[in-house]
């Protein structure tokens, strides 16, 4: 009941899909993100939060993915391809 009360004036917590770092040689900066980038779509799956996004490329490493990414008050299309990390 705490939570329900908390969710209704609060909403549900989650975590914008933002790029925070790129690590050099990665696919993250071969496709062209940019630290501060939004992912807001993920062939043509909208993205919510940073799990929606986790989940995404995760299930699809190897795949190359289409990416609607927000930049400041642009949006850009970016294409890349997740890498299976060990």
């Amino acid at each position: 009941m705490i939570f329900t009360c908390l969710f209704t004036f609060f909403g549900k917590p989650s975590t914008t899909a933002r790029v925070d770092k790129i690590e050099a040689n990665s696919a993250a900066a071969a496709a062209g993100f940019q630290v501060g980038d939004i992912v807001t779509d993920i062939d043509g799956n909208a993205i919510g939060s940073f799990s929606d996004m986790q989940r995404i490329v995760s299930i699809h490493a190897g795949d190359q993915l289409n990416f609607t990414v927000k930049r400041g008050e642009s949006t850009v299309q970016l294409r890349g391809t997740p890498e299976l990390r060990r």
